[in-house]
């Protein structure tokens, strides 16, 4: 946030340089005010996310190809907590890094009705892992931060020993 002020106050200084007939060559590009300001607070590109895939079936289909486990995001559009942790912890760089290791699929669940009703999935957001062989290994439910959820994709990295068995509202180890 504090890097709007620098790159308002750069834009309005070559506008008044331009205005008043100075050949200026642009706008300050980010990689002047980095230079100006000293590199230690300005990121070289925006932070990356987890890339999703937006369809259940495909997203299924390359899983069972690459032997990788599925990682279902199931949300809401209106959902603020849902916005909250796509726009916080799956940027978070651990969780992008970790998620490589996923096939990682987004379902909005007024789309996809009848994958949430296969999942149980009534709360929102909700994650749940699933082993390469389709076995379910967790569940989050609501907004978790990025240190719990590393903590959850390294346990279903771990495979189905870590597993959890829903029966109606009943959850075994």
């Amino acid at each position: 946030m504090r890097n709007i002020p620098l790159v308002v106050l750069g834009s309005a200084a070559w506008l008044l340089a331009v205005s008043a007939g100075c050949d200026c060559p642009g706008p300050p590009s980010l990689a002047m005010l980095r230079e100006a300001r000293g590199a230690q607070d300005m990121p070289e590109t925006p932070p990356a996310a987890v890339r999703f895939v937006d369809d259940f079936d495909s997203g299924l289909e390359q899983a069972l190809r690459d032997g990788k486990p599925l990682l279902l995001f199931f949300h809401v559009r209106d959902c603020v907590y849902c916005s909250r942790m796509l726009n916080e912890t799956l940027t978070a760089p651990e969780v992008v890094r970790l998620a490589d290791r996923f096939v990682c699929i987004r379902i909005e669940a007024d789309a996809s009705r009848e994958v949430c009703r296969k999942f149980h999935v009534e709360a929102f957001p909700t994650v749940q892992f699933i082993s390469p062989q389709g076995v379910p290994l967790s569940r989050l439910l609501g907004k978790t931060d990025a240190e719990a959820f590393v903590s959850q994709m390294e346990a279903a990295l771990r495979g189905p020993q870590n597993r959890m068995v829903y029966r109606g509202d009943l959850i075994l180890r």
